[in-house]
């Protein structure tokens, strides 16, 4: 059986591969200089070319899947690809989860963290910087490791139902339900993400004037409105930082769900994420166009997410 080397076969019949490359080296500038070209689009715009033909299949299951004989016009591909993302049916699996993830994570990593951080600052807490260096100590974990260790502690005999178990609560298979996929997800970020989380809030709340807080002692403000009416307007754009950071590192949500279920696959989909999608996509379907494609549109949703809430509260402070 012949070989082939770039779609050209090596092996067998000399005449039959010397003509072979004589019929092809008309089109080889053509060849060298589109590959130039598309080599780069397909990881810009989600290009992706396909064949018919029996001689180039080996090589089209390749990386760069590029079809050397015939191929296909640019826009036809982007059309393609772009209409074949969205007609995939995990894809709005895959969004619904990442949304619901992003928003669990900003319902706990900003109120949380907050709140710690005022209380640290208050000067009611003895060595301030102990705590602050143990709760940081999670984020300096490895994400391969924080999800071993959360394998073992959310399994339905783990460390978690053990503690909830003590407090009448009945186990849950935190690892084997779908509907509990997200949740479980959450509780890893929520111990990884609150220290650092912290830190960002307790450089804001350095920044903010101590003689506001003494004004506000002495017309008898209460705890939560000097809160709702100093600390929150003058760190504004701290939490304006920390919501950034946290919707982009939700939407790129990809080693927790590929490390806590073997390879991501996880019961019902519960764990998928649009970047395990793009990742499935490329390295387990070969589809490298279509991966493309979901990472540009990906980058534009983060980006239109983005520039809402810089118009939204980039401009004002927070009512006083």
């Amino acid at each position: 059986m012949a070989s082939f080397l770039f779609g050209i076969p090596t092996g067998g019949n000399i005449d039959r591969n010397a003509n072979f490359a004589a019929q092809n080296l008309n089109q080889a500038w053509y060849i060298q200089d589109d590959w130039k070209i598309t080599r780069k689009l397909t990881l810009t715009f989600g290009l992706r070319w396909e064949h018919e033909g029996a001689t180039t299949e080996r090589y089209n299951r390749s990386v760069s899947g590029y079809d050397f004989t015939t191929p296909s016009p640019i826009a036809t591909q982007v059309k393609t690809n772009y209409a074949k993302v969205f007609s995939n049916p995990s894809l709005g699996k895959a969004f619904n989860n990442t949304v619901f993830y992003t928003l669990g994570t900003l319902v706990v990593l900003i109120p949380i963290p907050l709140i710690l951080a005022a209380f640290l600052d208050s000067g009611r807490v003895v060595k301030q910087t102990v705590f602050r260096v143990a709760l940081f100590l999670p984020a300096l974990t490895s994400l391969v490791v924080v999800s071993v260790l959360f394998r073992i502690v959310l399994a339905k005999d783990g460390l978690l139902n053990a503690a909830l178990g003590e407090a009448g609560v009945p186990h849950n298979a935190w690892l084997e339900a779908s509907n509990l996929s997200i949740p479980a997800m959450i509780i890893v970020a929520a111990w990884r993400w609150t220290g650092i989380n912290i830190i960002y809030f307790s450089s804001g709340l350095v920044n903010v004037p101590r003689d506001l807080y003494e004004a506000a002692a002495l017309d008898g403000a209460s705890a939560w409105r000097t809160f709702r009416s100093i600390t929150l307007p003058m760190i504004q754009p701290t939490v304006l930082f920390v919501i950034v950071l946290s919707i982009i590192g939700g939407f790129q949500l990809f080693v927790e769900p590929y490390l806590l279920w073997s390879f991501g696959n996880s019961p019902g989909n519960g764990g998928l994420s649009v970047a395990l999608l793009i990742y499935k996509t490329a390295f387990n379907n070969f589809n490298f166009g279509q991966a493309s494609a979901m990472g540009v549109l990906l980058a534009l949703v983060i980006l239109v997410v983005s520039v809402i809430q810089f118009r939204l509260f980039g401009g004002r402070r927070f009512e006083r």
